[in-house]
């Protein structure tokens, strides 16, 4: 049957199949297609935050939040930490996360305590999130892109969001 395939040309061979890790070479794109090649080149959506030659690519910064963008070198160089908070919409009244008044203010001293600071994006649609405060709490602008500081951040919090697999 797979001759008749090949044959009648219902079965294509590809010159290269992109791929994002060993792991989905290996136990998804090769046993599904047929190629000669199984570059490993990670999400497209994801190198061009990279930097090229020691200097970051300013186009992928166009739409990032341009306070967060100023200070991610300060922090950096103060050994700070940064936290990228990133919850999948929820449609309700109330603070983001209810995230509470207290909550937030213990939220903001263990940062302090631990060098850390606490950079959130939430959905564009996300309401109430200017009562978000804290020295050490920072709220990414609705409409920027979150993409460029996956790069400068030490760490991902998120619930189901696919952004994860962008981090990692």
């Amino acid at each position: 049957r797979l001759f008749l395939y090949r044959f009648s040309g219902r079965v294509v061979r590809y010159a290269a199949v992109c791929t994002t890790s060993v792991f989905y070479r290996d136990g998804v794109f090769v046993p599904a297609f047929l190629a000669y090649h199984f570059p490993i080149t990670g999400y497209p959506r994801n190198w061009f935050a990279r930097e090229l030659h020691g200097k970051a690519l300013d186009l992928a910064w166009h739409n990032a939040d341009a306070q967060v963008r100023s200070r991610i070198m300060e922090w950096s160089d103060a050994g700070k930490r940064l936290i990228l908070i990133v919850p999948t919409m929820r449609d309700s009244l109330k603070a983001p996360m209810e995230l509470d008044a207290a909550t937030m203010q213990r939220l903001d001293m263990f940062a302090a305590l631990h060098g850390f600071e606490f950079l959130f994006k939430f959905h564009p649609s996300e309401r109430n999130t200017q009562g978000i405060t804290g020295e050490h709490l920072h709220v990414c602008a609705a409409n920027s892109d979150v993409y460029p500081l996956l790069t400068h951040c030490d760490a991902l919090v998120t619930d189901y969001s696919s952004i994860y697999m962008d981090f990692l």
